[in-house]
């Protein structure tokens, strides 16, 4: 996935695409949004520190209790949506910063 260069204050889009503990975009690797059961996301290097002394813990945003899975915090489901809506925004930013592109509701 490539990097996506933009001002996270002025676009309200990105706020969804963070990790509320940590302020960084999201990623397929080390940044991958996991989704508790309360349906909060973080990302997994963020829960990997939280989660590093137990197995049950509350949610950082709600404080629903959640457990931890005996395969490790690697094994929360990942929020597929956040990917996809990033990879959908980094798609459309590097159509329009290509030099030369026009969208094709404008040629």
């Amino acid at each position: 996935m490539s990097s996506l260069n933009m001002d996270i204050d002025k676009d309200p889009q990105l706020d969804l695409m963070t990790c509320s503990i940590c302020f960084e975009l999201y990623n397929g690797h080390d940044r991958k949004p996991k989704g508790l059961p309360c349906m909060h996301s973080f990302c997994l290097q963020c829960l990997e520190d939280y989660c590093a002394k137990g197995t049950q813990f509350p949610c950082p945003t709600c404080r629903m209790q959640f457990m931890v899975p005996s395969d490790g915090v690697d094994a929360i489901p990942t929020n597929i949506l956040i990917i996809q809506l990033l990879e959908t925004l980094i798609e459309k930013k590097n159509t329009f910063d290509t030099p030369g592109r026009v969208c094709t509701k404008h040629m």
